[in-house]
C-alpha cells in the first residue's frame, strides 16, 4: 500500500512539474493576453461606434427616401397640371 501511495505521489509530482511553464514564458503570455484584451476592447468600442453611425445613416436614408417620394408626388402633380394647361392652350389655339 505504501508503495502504491509513493508511486502515486511521484506521478502527481511529475505531472505538476511537467505542467509548469517557465516564469519568462508565463510573463510573455500575460503581456500577449493584455495586448489581445486591449485589441478586443478597441474592436468592441469601434463596433459600438459603427453601429451608432449605421443607425444614424439608416435614419438619414429613410428621411431622404420620404423626401424623394414627396418630390416624385409633386412632379407627378405638376405634370398633370402641365398637361391640363397644354390642353387649355390647344383649345384656345383652335
Amino acid at each position: 500500500m505504501k508503495r502504491i501511495l509513493a508511486l502515486f505521489l511521484i506521478a502527481m509530482f511529475l505531472v505538476s512539474v511537467a505542467g509548469c511553464a517557465p516564469k519568462s514564458e508565463y510573463d510573455k503570455l500575460l503581456v500577449e493576453k493584455g495586448q489581445v484584451q486591449k485589441k478586443c476592447n478597441d474592436l468592441s468600442s469601434t463596433k459600438v461606434r459603427l453601429e451608432g453611425q449605421l443607425v444614424s445613416k439608416e435614419k438619414q436614408l429613410a428621411r431622404a427616401a420620404e423626401a424623394l417620394r414627396q418630390a416624385n408626388a409633386k412632379v407627378s402633380d405638376l405634370e398633370k397640371e402641365l398637361a391640363k394647361q397644354v390642353g387649355k392652350i390647344k383649345k384656345l389655339e383652335n
